[in-house]
Formats: C-alpha cells, structure tokens, sequence
C-alpha cells in the first residue's frame, strides 16, 4: 500500500478487491483475475456498482444526503444506497450489503428489483472511470424510515419525484446517481423493463 505514496495518481488505498473483466463483460460472468480497488481508475479498468431506489405505494422516493466528511461528493445528494461489487460477490449480495451499511435496511426484508443498468465512461481525478451501474428498486411501506450504519450518510429525506428532478437539474445530486435515480423513476412509470439479476 505504500508502494504509490506521494503520486498523483492513486488516491486512497483501500484494501478492497474487485473484479478485472474483459471490456465487454458488463455482467462480470467471467473474471479474469482481481486487483486492489484503488488502482481501478488509473488503469481504467471496469468496476460495477449497485444502487437502491426505494419508493412508497405512492410513488415517493427515498434519497440520502452524502456525508461532508465524504472524499468525493461531500453534501451531494445520492441514492438512498450504492456501492461497488467485490470480487466474486453477488450483485443481490453486494447490494442488500451496501443497503444495510449506508440505510440500515435488514437482509432480505426488501424485495428488490433489476430495473436498468447504466454504463459510465469519464475522465475522473483518479484516471478514467469506467462503471457498469446496475439499478435496483424496492417498494417500502410508510413505516420504513432508513438509517446510517457507516457513517458516509448525512440524512436521508422522502422526496415528491417533481422534488427529486428539480434537484438534479439545480446540480445537487452526483452524476452517477442522478442517472441512477432517473432510470428508477423511469422504471416506476412502466418505462423500463425488469433485467435478470447478474448473478457474480
């Protein structure tokens, strides 16, 4: 982990390994080999990520607010929960993970759904990002209320999707959740098709 110390390039060593996979292998059936989570982006490597649209019968949904303390995006406003796949980890898996970690939500208490996946090629401070995000959504009951478990999450709120809109065309949300979001408000409006779930 010190081998990088004092480049420009590699910002954060995390001691996370995720899948290296074949440029078009956007379901990572077959992975190659594994690599350090830091050296992604400077080697423009693929990483797949998960994100969480949860919404109430009424067509509500909840987001989250990133914590200031946040490297990238402090005080953004992001999904309710997203994160990165491990390598060898289910995508159902990594998401009911990340879905506990960031919003507290229980294993297995949400039925969740495969609605879309975006694909994300830009330049980024650490090298180029490269992502296949896949969108999940999940129908909640009124009693639902999220709760941070990792401390990356600031607040969450339960937003109108006018609300939701008029705050990624004011810039407020990230970029990668922005497209997430839209895709889930699209699935919630019988725009999208479910996907099968990726199974690794």
């Amino acid at each position: 982990s010190h081998l990088y110390k004092g480049t420009d390039k590699v910002f954060a060593w995390r001691d996370e390994l995720l899948s290296v996979t074949a440029s078009d292998d956007i379901a990572c059936e077959s992975p190659l080999t594994v690599i350090e989570r830091a050296m992604c982006r400077p080697f423009a490597f693929d990483t797949f990520a998960v994100h969480l649209n949860p919404f109430t019968r009424d067509g509500r949904m909840w987001v989250a607010q990133r914590s200031f303390k946040k490297a990238i995006g402090p005080g953004y406003w992001d999904n309710c929960a997203a994160g990165l796949v491990g390598a060898g980890e289910p995508f159902g898996l990594a998401m009911e993970r990340e879905a506990f970690e960031e919003a507290g939500v229980t294993p297995g208490s949400l039925e969740i759904s495969f609605s879309a996946r975006n694909i994300i090629s830009r330049p980024v401070h650490e090298g180029w990002m490269r992502e296949i995000a896949y969108i999940c959504n999940a129908y909640v009951e009124d009693s639902f209320h999220p709760h941070n478990m990792d401390g990356e999450v600031e607040r969450f709120e339960l937003l109108e999707p006018e609300a939701i809109i008029e705050r990624i065309e004011k810039g407020r949300f990230t970029f990668e959740s922005s497209l997430a979001v839209l895709a889930g408000l699209a699935w919630q409006e019988g725009l999208l098709d479910l996907l099968d779930q990726p199974a690794v």
